[in-house]
């Protein structure tokens, strides 16, 4: 793992902010010269663009307009109001999607409820575009991702069954058309074995698993 070039991009918003700045913190810490993007989770971000000019990171200004409404049809809004509350707070989470498109090599996303304790630029070396096209963090159980139903589809077995808290690619393999396609040709088989408790794990799980993306662990690849 010797090639440190890439991007290592976050979600946030002001609301965020308890989280976020303890991960600046960390994060500049010990990654003092690593760049950073910064995905808005939605338009609430005054502070957040006034901190870029303190922790040294951009702020992704991508059209989000076929992520939002992505969110929009497999996640509507809906009564009474603590569903909807938590639709709008979680549906958002598929913004992180925009990492695809907002780096021009490799990126490595990480939710940012998250404190870093080391430097970590050494792992962009786990992707090797060539044998892979994602680096998760781990494996997980598939009731975590999908619901039993699922394992009567032949692409399950390709299923990666892994977070994505954390994730390390490159925008050559996968992209929002294509992620859009995939669910709009299979939309059935998505909205029925998906695990309906989580957002955007079971929708990447279930397009690389439908586009045999090469998904490996950063403890897979050494």
């Amino acid at each position: 793992m010797s090639d440190s070039t890439g991007t290592v991009c976050v979600l946030a918003n002001d609301p965020f902010v308890r989280y976020f700045v303890p991960f600046l913190e960390s994060f500049r810490e010990h990654n003092p010269a690593l760049s950073l993007a910064v995905i808005p989770f939605d338009e609430r971000i005054d502070l957040v663009r006034r901190l870029a000019c303190i922790y040294g990171y951009r702020i992704v200004e991508d059209d989000f307009t076929e992520i939002d409404n992505l969110s929009s049809l497999y996640f509507p809004l809906v009564d009474p109001w603590y569903v909807y509350l938590r639709h709008r707070l979680l549906r958002n989470r598929l913004r992180k999607l925009a990492a695809f498109s907002a780096c021009d090599g490799r990126f490595m996303y990480i939710d940012v409820d998250c404190i870093i304790t080391r430097p970590i630029g050494s792992l962009f070396g786990a992707l090797d575009p060539a044998r892979t096209d994602i680096v998760a963090l781990q494996r997980i159980a598939p009731e975590n991702v999908f619901n039993p139903a699922a394992e009567r589809y032949d692409w399950y077995a390709r299923a990666p069954l892994v977070p994505t808290s954390f994730f390390i690619s490159h925008p050559a393999a996968l992209s929002l058309g294509a992620i859009s396609e995939t669910l709009r040709n299979s939309r059935d088989e998505y909205l029925e074995t998906r695990d309906e408790r989580v957002f955007d794990q079971p929708l990447l799980n279930f397009v690389c698993a439908k586009r045999s993306l090469r998904v490996a662990t950063l403890k897979e690849c050494g």
